[in-house]
């Protein structure tokens, strides 16, 4: 099968995600390719923000958010890990949603993984072997995907939502704040925009200090029915 969702959704190449277990290395798939260049693909997804809107007070904030954001969204799990309060697991189980229900935009792009294997000019140049051009090849479809999702929940504050919940110490606020996050994003990603699937540079409009996921939405929304 040609497919790019077809193949990815298949048990031997699906996203999944490693744990650690002391020095073990634990991965529910043989093919763990994902798991292996994860970092390498966060890091080139949100290097495609540049952040606009913002105050001039922020402006060293914004010079730390991406390294803040890289090292929470790539840490792994492990035993004493909270099964509801995993950044990384979260993201994994969810692109791996959008590959299912929302096929690429673009017809021209991601049809046919074989063709591309043998006539894209970047993976044929740098690839030394067929392993080597499936690798490449698999790794820019989703990358395309992780960006859309990492886009998604930078401009919707679901980071900033994530990272005060995570750092909310009373139980039983944390779990309707977690709650609330997952349901949030659940509903928000059934109508997603695909349209930054694509693009080298995604302009990003930032306000620190939200807690609430898609708050500036909603904020939005209040203050133009108060307008009325």
């Amino acid at each position: 099968n040609p497919s790019y969702n077809d193949l990815a959704c298949q048990p031997e190449y699906r996203l999944s995600e490693c744990r650690f277990d002391g020095d073990d290395h634990l991965c529910p798939s043989k093919f763990n390719l994902f798991d292996n260049i994860f970092d390498e693909l966060v890091d080139r997804c949100l290097s495609k923000f540049r952040y606009i809107n913002f105050r001039k007070t922020d402006e060293e904030n914004i010079s730390e958010r991406r390294s803040m954001l890289l090292q929470r969204i790539v840490e792994h799990r492990n035993n004493s890990t909270s099964n509801g309060l995993h950044l990384r697991s979260i993201i994994i189980e969810n692109l791996m949603i959008l590959i299912k229900k929302h096929p690429p935009p673009d017809k021209t792009r991601f049809v046919d993984w074989r063709h591309d294997i043998l006539t894209n000019g970047v993976t044929i140049a740098s690839s030394r072997s067929f392993y080597d051009a499936f690798q490449v090849t698999i790794s820019m479809f989703y990358e395309a995907y992780l960006s859309l999702l990492l886009v998604h929940l930078e401009k919707y504050q679901f980071f900033d939502a994530y990272l005060f919940l995570a750092n909310n110490h009373d139980e039983l606020m944390q779990a309707y704040l977690s709650k609330l996050w997952i349901d949030s994003l659940k509903a928000s990603l059934e109508s997603i925009g695909m349209t930054t699937m694509n693009l080298d540079v995604i302009n990003i409009s930032l306000v620190f200090g939200l807690r609430l996921p898609c708050a500036a939405t909603e904020y939005e929304k209040i203050r133009n029915i108060r307008k009325k």
